[in-house]
């Protein structure tokens, strides 16, 4: 008998081995159920927040842990886990005489009495109370169903405060932003997005009452139930590793952030962001998030998803974060902030750069060597 034989022979004789114990499947299968909970509550933050879309709170965890979401457009972009949401989900809002419907999509909708610019009705959109607009009309009102993603609803400030949804399908107390716009917001239960009306200082009060009936008749539709992460993809990263992998590529740029640092290794046209002193090695590692691009257009930005919060740990400021990849004609990049101030961003080899601050990142502007100015490039 030959030795394969004599080989398969011995194999087929020898006793099938036994079945795993079902306590023990049953144990796996609970503490693969559990990581998913706490990547799911890591997600929902530190209060009770429902995102539609990608809700991104401060959180708590260990340097060489996923501690936020960056999310955003084109199959290029590999995110973090972020909350299950229900797909589909839509608002319906009535449009009173007088008023525009300008934009619905999904969980997000705008009617207003007086057109604004898009980069305005992006901030809008924000629901929040610190806006900056850039030219809004005196006797315009707007109303819109939104938020910030970086500000859930129902949480405490770095700095103290709370950052309140406000009352269900109403709107709250008045507060005066920068320019004099005055806001309202009001909550959409159970969801991610607030209610929010922004008026003018010479808005007429009839428009004003008429807001309050719109935010009255907010109502959520749910969607379809999400599909589930695709089957070996990497915990934390639902659509699975990046074609390039983290270990080895080189720190292009870095920038303080809550008390720590913040890194971005790049090369092969891949970018990985973490903090500076994450265990790479470790088994459990998880970058902060990663994303794949070529280079923009010499004059041209690129942003990779959405501005997201980062937290290092108790006692430590929030900074929100978003990374980027300039052209080669560009040599210094500022970020316009939702306060309407601006900051300068970190750039690196090969155009990678990224921008940490305590305030809403909205837009990001280049520079050229001379110092003249492209066109600005607005942040989801």
């Amino acid at each position: 008998m030959t030795e394969r034989a004599e080989g398969l022979r011995a194999l087929l004789a020898r006793p099938p081995a036994s079945p795993r114990p079902v306590h023990e499947l049953r144990a796996r299968v609970d503490g693969r159920r559990r990581r998913r909970v706490r990547v799911r509550a890591g997600a929902a933050g530190l209060a009770v927040v429902a995102a539609a879309g990608v809700a991104v709170p401060l959180l708590d965890r260990p340097s060489d842990r996923a501690t936020q979401v960056v999310a955003g457009p084109g199959p290029t972009m590999t995110t973090l886990a972020s909350p299950v949401v229900s797909a589909g989900s839509r608002v319906d809002v009535a449009v009173p005489d007088g008023w525009t419907k300008v934009y619905a999509a999904g969980d997000r909708a705008v009617v207003l009495t007086r057109p604004l610019s898009d980069a305005d009705r992006e901030l809008a959109l924000l629901a929040r109370d610190d806006v900056a607009f850039r030219a809004f009309p005196a006797d315009a009102v707007v109303v819109v169903v939104g938020g910030d993603l970086t500000q859930p609803k129902y949480t405490t400030l770095p700095g103290g405060g709370v950052v309140a949804a406000g009352p269900a399908y109403g709107l709250g107390d008045e507060t005066t932003m920068a320019g004099g716009v005055r806001v309202r917001r009001g909550d959409v239960p159970q969801s991610g997005v607030r209610i929010a009306s922004n008026a003018g200082a010479a808005a007429p009060n009839n428009r004003l009452r008429e807001a309050e009936g719109i935010a009255a008749g907010v109502r959520l539709v749910p969607g379809d139930t999400p599909s589930v992460p695709p089957p070996g993809s990497r915990p934390g990263l639902p659509n699975g590793a990046l074609p390039v992998a983290e270990d080895g590529l080189p720190e292009v740029a870095r920038t303080p952030a809550s008390g720590s640092t913040l890194i971005l290794l790049a090369g092969q046209n891949c970018a990985y962001l973490e903090w500076v002193d994450s265990q790479r090695s470790a088994p459990e590692h998880q970058p902060l998030a990663g994303a794949c691009g070529a280079a923009p257009s010499p004059t041209g930005i690129e942003s990779f998803g959405s501005p997201a919060p980062v937290m290092r740990g108790p006692g430590t400021t929030a900074a929100t974060v978003a990374f980027f990849r300039a052209g080669s004609q560009i040599r210094r990049v500022t970020a316009r902030l939702v306060d309407g101030r601006s900051v300068d961003a970190v750039v690196g080899a090969d155009g990678w750069g990224l921008v940490a601050t305590e305030s809403r990142v909205v837009a990001l502007t280049g520079y050229d060597v001379n110092g003249r100015a492209f066109p600005e490039v607005r942040l989801g």
